[in-house]
């Protein structure tokens, strides 16, 4: 009878009361409500507690609160079901905050009573009330709006960390307490502290070197995309510049009708002008952009073209007589492919650069070149690049955000041997130089 007495005092009430007080905590940071009406959350509940009664009797003291974390992290995602990113993380807020609670009564015994907390916790009674005090703390921490908003806030800043990443940063986090708490309670010898340290130092660095690779690829990635929506929103004003056109042409052929319907003389001299003005409009861009073969490269041109007209820049296009000997058709799909990933980077960098400066002036220089199609582009610039730091991730002249699209190019030249890239400087122009086997 006193070891089942002893059992239910110092074990199955406490863990009841501590698994309760913990859904109660998860229930408040997760801002849902448990169904008392599914009975899977009593079943988790009874589980729980039976699970955690044999962790205190049997798992040694060392790893004690990895098991209790995991067995909660199990419980909430029955209960709550959420995904397994916000389940990990509401399940470490929740051992951190009993964390914290417990930290706040010990202080306060030792503060008000000068009582040996080792006492009171191995009597009966004493680590009952001390559950039931900590349980308490706890249920008024979660309460508080600052706890909430950090909570809310921590779900926000790790949308971009993989869920593993996530995973073995809290597994070291639960060691690291436990080991802490047993270093308070049990004497450890420097060469196992030593040790654990080493180990530590060496996983954390390799997850910190993770993320900061996945956040240097999301950066690379979000480059792409950016040059993509600039390469359609360049398609949706060419398009609106077509129909702005042909209502344009329609009016036009109405007035050239109704002149027709009353015999007027000038009718020829005002479709001649009309011919004429359309000749000077971005058809000149057109019919000087045709000279480069189909296959790719002469979209990606005439469309910068566009923009550059559009901007105000000067447009220098020269492409050499036995450019048409080539058949871009022969180019393979991913060559080809890159050659306009890394046309429409380098022109874009033209572009945003020669804004800066008064002569508004881009050199596009397209030639064949002993088994090489070269293609040149110069343009002025504001401020001296670095030749030796302009392919390295985030080296920018621009204002904060850029700096990937050049580390683009490399990675796509690093990738074909097909592709050479050259750059120099002289006085005042930059330029760049893409070559293609043929």
């Amino acid at each position: 009878v006193s070891v089942m007495k002893e059992l239910l005092i110092n074990n199955i009430i406490p863990c009841t009361i501590n698994i309760t007080a913990g859904f109660y905590v998860l229930k408040t940071i997760l801002n849902v409500k448990i169904d008392f009406k599914d009975f899977k959350v009593y079943i988790a509940i009874a589980l729980l507690i039976i699970t955690n009664v044999l962790n205190c009797l049997f798992v040694p003291n060392e790893i004690r609160i990895i098991f209790s974390t995991i067995l909660m992290g199990i419980g909430n995602y029955f209960v709550f079901r959420k995904k397994a990113k916000e389940t990990v993380l509401s399940t470490i807020c929740l051992q951190l905050i009993f964390l914290i609670s417990e930290i706040i009564f010990a202080g306060c015994l030792i503060l008000l009573t000068n009582a040996d907390g080792q006492i009171m916790i191995s009597s009966y009674l004493g680590q009952l009330v001390t559950n039931i005090i900590i349980s308490l703390i706890a249920i008024a921490l979660c309460n508080i709006k600052l706890i909430k908003l950090g909570y809310n806030k921590l779900i926000k800043i790790t949308n971009w960390i993989k869920i593993r990443h996530i995973i073995v940063l809290v597994t070291i986090l639960m060691i690291a307490i436990n080991i802490l708490l047993a270093f308070v309670y049990y004497e450890k010898s420097i060469f196992y502290i030593l040790t654990l340290n080493l180990i530590f130092f060496i996983i954390y660095g390799f997850i910190t070197y993770e993320i900061f690779a996945e956040k240097n690829n999301s950066l690379k990635i979000q480059a792409e995309n950016k040059a993509l929506v600039d390469n359609l929103g360049e398609y949706e004003k060419m398009l609106d510049y077509q129909r702005v056109a042909n209502h344009e042409n329609k009016n036009q052929l109405l007035l050239i009708k109704n002149m027709i319907n009353k015999n007027e003389e000038n009718i020829v001299a005002y479709i001649d002008e009309v011919v004429h003005e359309k000749r000077e409009d971005n058809e000149n861009l057109y019919y000087r952009a045709k000279k480069i073969p189909t296959g790719g490269l002469q979209g990606i041109v005439y469309q910068k073209m566009l923009v550059m007209q559009e901007k105000g820049i000067k447009i220098n296009l020269d492409v050499s007589r036995d450019i048409k000997q080539l058949d871009f058709n022969k180019l393979t799909a991913k060559l080809n492919y890159d050659l306009c990933r890394i046309m429409g980077v380098l022109l874009d960098n033209a572009i945003e650069e020669t804004l800066k400066v008064e002569e508004k002036e881009i050199a596009i220089l397209i030639y064949k070149e002993a088994g090489y199609l070269g293609v040149s582009i110069s343009n002025h610039f504001k401020e001296m690049p670095n030749l030796e730091l302009i392919d390295q991730k985030g080296y920018t002249t621009k204002s904060s955000g850029h700096g990937f699209g050049l580390s683009l190019v490399k990675q796509i030249v690093d990738g074909n041997s097909e592709i050479v890239n050259e750059r120099s400087i002289t006085k005042d122009i930059f330029c760049q130089i893409v070559k293609i086997k043929m």
